[in-house]
């Protein structure tokens, strides 16, 4: 599927909401590129504001492109070749194929734990009856 990232990961089951999300298939190095990038651009825009300048969206950009650039990233043009529901639609038939392998894997799992669960409660109440019994 190419997910690399997910919030509560690796713990937490992927969702479908994992798979609509870019930034879950960025690697650390590029997820490292992206923090410093919003970083400077919120450090910027909190000293503009504090200093009582008014700033316009057109300056934001500006100034975002101008971060961008001195970071040695190259600025994208346009919208790009694959429309947002495109991607979207791709992402959800791949989760749903995800989904209908793990399936089977999850039940057998959640079979196994139940069973678990059965014998150390049977342990707990031979345990139960045996104290009962000495008393």
């Amino acid at each position: 599927m190419g997910l690399t990232s997910r919030e509560g990961s690796p713990d937490r089951r992927i969702t479908r909401a994992d798979v609509t999300i870019a930034k879950n298939y960025l690697q650390q190095g590029e997820l490292d590129d992206l923090r410093y990038i919003v970083i400077a651009f919120l450090d910027y825009a909190e000293h503009e504001a504090k200093s009582g300048r008014l700033i316009f969206m057109k300056d934001l950009e500006n100034e975002l492109n101008r971060i961008i650039e001195f970071n040695r990233k190259a600025i994208l043009t346009g919208k790009g070749t694959i429309s947002r529901e495109k991607a979207e639609e791709k992402a959800l038939a791949e989760y749903t194929k995800y989904r209908n392998r793990m399936r089977p894997l999850e039940q057998q799992e959640w079979q196994q734990e139940y069973l678990m669960d059965i014998k150390e409660l049977e342990k707990i109440e031979t345990e139960l009856a045996k104290e009962s019994k000495k008393k």
